[in-house]
Formats: structure tokens, sequence, C-alpha cells
């Protein structure tokens, strides 16, 4: 897989660069970090040749350290002869000479001695500019949206009684009409009945009534009992909810679990089971199921569970296999915790290590978990709470499993 940028660094410097990494990752760049990337007894040599020729940029943490290793200068070498931008990251003041130096010292180089907050962000608003990407932090739901609409008394809720029977038609109706995000707005649709938005105008009501009802949900509008002056923004505004920080204990009666991603707000996020399997488990009893439906490319994916970002997603390609509990135990054993319990996908497992001081995960010598994403024909991907090793495992191997579920 070609990634976006390829993080050169010494082994004394893995702090640091795990920090630029996961900055990175946040924004959604996809990086190629030896501690996750290469799997276990494959040719380094040939996956490192490999992954400068596939990445767009390089990230080199310059150090003291880097500056006299020849892993990095060979890596720095390859970057050169593949015409790759070079993004110099110092950390150390340098005490030896090396051609390294001499390559690097004409480029346009980030000074970050010592590292601060600042200079990772610096690091990554160039990054995302040299690949063309925008910040997320920067970017806005509806810079149009003005404070400046007054509506007298009566004021009105709009409640969604039910979704209907096409879930993912109102899903997207709520996203456009709030500026929510595609996951807030499916947690709200989830929750139905509910209310969606409260104290808003009656032809607010009416206009958000229409559109959900045209996409299939059944809805109610009823008088709020709203104050007379009341300010509203253009759009309607979502209902209240309890807020939540990373690491919260949440139970809302129906699934309880530890809160380790939330949104900005804290109303939304998700949450990590209390419970995790007993014994180790296969993704897949047998690894090569699927390879007879293509033979002419066996490098296919076998299920399309591919989704780093949403394990959901997931978990719903592998429930459309016929008899998909007893070829795939890993799913099953998540499904089974109960409704909106999924095996979680890469970007969601290394979440939960980054806070793993959090849950009580399994010790010993391996403490690996499934992620829910294929990473070929034949193996899956796991992360290690240990030391924080992403890899390739083959899907019939046994591993530890933990659920995750939205909120």
């Amino acid at each position: 897989m070609a990634h976006d940028v390829f993080i050169s660094y010494s082994r004394k410097d893995t702090e640091v660069a795990q920090k630029v990494y996961d900055a990175l990752d946040a924004e959604g760049v996809e990086c190629f970090f030896d501690t996750e990337d290469i799997a276990i007894g494959e040719d380094f040599a040939q996956r490192i040749a490999n992954a400068v020729f596939g990445c767009k940029a390089m990230v080199f943490i310059w150090s003291d350290s880097s500056n006299q290793s020849p892993n990095t200068a060979n890596e720095i070498a390859l970057a050169i002869e593949f015409d790759k931008t070079i993004v110099p990251f110092k950390i150390t003041k340098l005490t030896t000479a090396s051609t390294l130096a001499y390559h690097l010292l004409k480029l346009n180089r980030i000074d970050a001695i010592p590292v601060e907050e600042t200079h990772i962000k610096e690091l990554v608003r160039k990054v995302l500019q040299l690949l063309g990407k925008t910040e997320k932090s920067k970017e806005t739901r509806n810079p149009s949206e003005k404070q400046d609409k007054v509506v007298k008394v009566p004021l009105f809720d709009v409640v969604l009684k039910s979704a209907g029977g096409n879930k993912l038609m109102v899903v997207k109706a709520v996203k456009e009409m709030a500026g929510f995000s595609l996951l807030d707005a499916k947690i709200l649709v989830d929750n139905a009945p509910g209310t969606l938005f409260e104290g808003v105008s009656s032809a607010e009501a009416k206009s958000a009534k229409s559109i959900l009802e045209s996409a299939g949900a059944e809805v109610a509008v009823v008088e709020s009992g709203g104050q007379q002056n009341t300010p509203l923004a253009h759009k309607p505004q979502p209902a209240t909810a309890k807020t939540y920080k990373v690491g919260d204990y949440y139970d809302d009666g129906k699934k309880n679990g530890v809160v380790f991603e939330v949104t900005a707000d804290g109303k939304h996020g998700k949450i990590v089971s209390l419970t995790e399997s007993s014994n180790k488990l296969q993704w897949a009893v047998d690894r090569n199921f699927g390879t007879l439906f293509n033979r002419d490319n066996p490098s296919e994916k076998l299920i399309g569970a591919d989704d780093k970002y949403d394990g959901a997603n997931n978990m719903s390609k592998v429930k459309q296999i016929d008899g998909w509990r007893a070829k795939y135990p890993a799913f099953a054993w998540c499904a089974d915790l109960g409704e909106g319990w999924y095996l979680p996908a890469k970007v969601e497992l290394r979440a939960i290590y980054r806070t793993r001081t959090l849950f009580d995960m399994k010790g010993g010598d391996l403490k690996s978990y499934w992620s829910s994403t294929e990473d070929d024909q034949f193996c899956a991907l796991v992360v290690d709470m240990d030391g924080g090793y992403t890899g390739g495992s083959l899907k019939d191997s046994n591993h530890y499993v933990r659920a995750v579920s939205a909120f």
C-alpha cells in the first residue's frame, strides 16, 4: 500500500517519531512507520525501499543520532534517488559531520530544539500543505451561519419517532440540516425516538419535518414552551445531552464501557467494552475463505473489510457472508455483546492503545488484539498493547478481542 509520508528516524528518537506519527495520523495522513508497517518475518530492506518509492514525501527526524545512522542515510539516499520531497525536522544540534548534513542543510527545515507541541503542529501544517490537504481544525461546517435571528414564542421541538425503512437517507438529511458529522447524525438517528432539534421556529420545524419525512422518517412537531426573544442560529440546534471525556465510565442502561474517543462537544463518542474475550480468538477460522471466488486476482481483499477508521463498516461486510458467526469468531464475539457492538478498525484500536492505561488489558508476553481491518488476502491487522506494534497477522491466528460501540 502506498503511503503519503515515510517517517525516517533513529531508534533513539522513537518517542518524538511516535508523536509526529500520531499528529499526522490524526489529520488523516497515511504514514509509513516501521513499528507499524513491517510484519514479523518480512524482508526489512525490500519493504523500506518499496515504502520510500511509493510515498509522496519523507519526514526526517534529524538528530545527532539519526545524523550518524547508516539506516537513515540509506533512506535519505533512496528519497533523493526517487526524487521525493524531504522535510527535515531537526530536534538536536549536530556534534559530528556527515553526508546527510551536506544534503539536508540546503533544504527548508523545521528547527525544534527542544521539541514542543507548536513545532509538531508546524510540521503537520507543512506536510498537509505539501499534500494539498486541509487541517481538520480549520474545516468549518457552515461559515455563513449567523447568530442574528431572533424568534418570538411559540417555539417548537422536532421529534424523530422512527427512522423508517431507509435509515441512511434520514442520517444524511440530519447531517445536511444540522451541519453535523456523519457519525454525530447517525448517533442521533440511532437514538430514536427522541428530540432532534429543540427551541426552533414554526417555519424551521415545518421545514425539518418535511425534509425528514421525504427521507422516510416518522416525525412529530411539538410546542417546546420556549422563552420569548430566544436567540436562534440559522439552523436548529441539537437537543442538549450529557458530556463525556476520555476515561469516563459510560452507562445508558443498554450498554456500558469506558470512553476512549469523544467529539469536540463531549456529547458523542465511542466506548470500549469492559470485558474482553476470555481466550484468544481467530479473526477467521480459515485464512483461505473467499480465494476460490477470484483466483485471477489473489491480492484482492477477501471480503472488503478494509475500512481503517470505522469498524462498523467492516462488521457490516462480514455480516453479509453466509454463516459468518461460525466463520469469523472475533466478529461473532463482539456481536454477542448486543446491538451496536463491533470489532474496532485499525485507527480505533490505535486510539485505545494511546489511552490503554485506562483499561484492564491482558498481560503476558503477547498482548495483541484483533482489529477488523484486513491487511491483505490472508492477514488482518493487530495492535500490540505493550509497544504499539501494528501489523498483519494470519486470519486464522489467535489474538484477544475487545469490542467498541458509538454513543
